[in-house]
């Protein structure tokens, strides 16, 4: 009875705590009339969840925090109405407008043919489909977002306002708001934050940070009326880093003044980016199905290996090292230079893709009187993705902020004397579609 109505008093046994904060700011350049044309929107979004442990096991397993930060930057930059900020241009932008029947047959009228054909024939035109083509970038669309995340296992302390706990001590501030500093493991470890039980030394729970980066590039381009041209631009990452960081019994025996240890850490992710490969789509193979890509890629092994022995002293490279199979491969199947391509299987610009359309057709004699409208469409899309990639155990990784773009050079060696590569990568893959190749649309 005694506890049911302490429980009752209490409001219960906290088991969840819950919060969000986030800030969204459109950037004031729409107000300006220089830059009125660019708009740019700006977010920071942070949560923080506190979750109870097992009843009767808090002092012993502890508790589970997290934080979430998603960073965002959109924006636009629309080049229509920079343009139009000059009259002539202005003019060029906007198409002649329908008038109705009556009207148009009062100013046939009162026109004379030849001044008609005056009127099409005048540099004035020419002057204008080159002012138009110059001005055939019309809008470019831009999105980056970064979306993260830290969980730490073993939390013995209780929230009270805002996260923090009656002390305003723990978690601390800056991981409240999102920080994803991945040394909060050792300082709550050195302030006692953590459960210190000889039986949380068995505890299996990982701690674990995550990252997702995502960027895409859109722009559109228009050299003439009803000719539009779409590229894209895209890249994705996605990141995980995970250890058993517990109590441990011998440290603690030994008199270590900070009886922690981190256990199996491992790195992990994917990787895609937009790519172009459209200079082998095309090659056939030869009439004994032998390829001669594929006779090109084992070329660039010799050469790759070559290049990787000259940077890295610590070891001879073989060809069947993904190091050197990796970047003869992208050689290989994208045609580019072997002697200058990247030796990071992490390519870090993305290029562009595009659509292609053409609606012009439908104003020729002989088709608009049948359709009213004609299309013909032509589509690319090419991406390389490394579908998993993990930290090998040889090499100590402790943060997700080393970017995998800057790709190390290997320092480690197997029992057979060949180099163990930072990241293993199993498979990676390169795909390309038209879609479509050619396509006519008519209605």
């Amino acid at each position: 009875k005694d506890v049911i109505w302490q429980n009752l008093r209490d409001g219960g046994r906290m088991k969840n705590f819950n919060q969000d904060w986030s800030l969204n700011y459109r950037l004031p350049l729409d107000k300006i009339p220089l830059t009125d044309w660019i708009n740019t929107d700006l977010r920071y979004k942070v949560g923080y969840t506190w979750t109870a442990g097992a009843l009767n096991q808090q002092e012993t397993y502890g508790n589970l925090i997290q934080n979430t930060r998603d960073r965002g930057v959109t924006g636009k930059l629309d080049f229509v109405k920079l343009y139009n900020k000059s009259e002539a241009l202005k003019k060029v932008n906007t198409p002649p407008r329908r008038t109705s029947a009556s009207s148009s047959r009062t100013r046939t009228s009162t026109r004379t043919r030849p001044q008609a054909a005056d009127t099409v024939k005048s540099p004035g035109a020419f002057g204008n489909g080159f002012l138009r083509f110059i001005m055939m970038i019309r809008s470019v669309n831009m999105t980056y977002d970064v979306r993260e995340g830290t969980l730490l296992p073993g939390f013995k302390n209780t929230p009270r306002l805002f996260g923090m706990d009656q002390n305003w001590a723990s978690p601390g501030w800056p991981f409240i708001l999102g920080d994803q500093d991945p040394n909060i493991r050792f300082k709550a470890a050195e302030n006692g934050w953590l459960v210190s039980d000889r039986e949380s030394a068995n505890l299996t729970t990982n701690f674990s940070q995550s990252r997702i980066e995502d960027l895409s590039f859109k722009g559109t381009l228009e050299p003439f009326r009803e000719f539009k041209v779409q590229l894209d631009m895209r890249k994705n990452k996605t990141a995980q880093y995970k250890e058993i960081f517990r109590f441990d019994t011998t440290k603690f025996d030994m008199g270590d003044p900070s009886p922690y240890s981190s256990l199996t850490p491992n790195r992990f992710g994917t990787y895609s980016i937009s790519f172009l490969a459209i200079g082998t789509s095309f090659v056939r193979d030869r009439d004994d199905n032998s390829s001669e890509v594929f006779d090109t890629f084992l070329t660039n092994l010799d050469v790759i290996r070559q290049r990787l022995n000259q940077v890295n002293p610590v070891a001879e490279y073989n060809n069947e090292s993904q190091d050197v199979m990796i970047p003869a491969f992208l050689a290989a199947y994208a045609k580019r230079d072997v002697n200058t391509i990247a030796l990071s299987p992490f390519p870090g610009t993305p290029i562009p893709n595009w659509r292609v359309d053409y609606s012009g057709l439908g104003k020729m004699e002989g088709l608009r009187e049948v359709f009213s409208n004609v299309t013909v469409s032509h589509a690319y899309s090419s991406n390389y993705t490394v579908q998993k990639y993990t930290s090998s155990q040889q090499y100590s990784e402790t943060s997700l902020r080393n970017r995998v773009e800057d790709y190390p050079l290997a320092t480690e060696v197997n029992e057979n004397g060949d180099l163990i590569p930072v990241y293993v990568i199993n498979q990676v893959v390169m795909g390309e579609r038209f879609s479509p190749l050619i396509g006519i649309s008519v209605r």
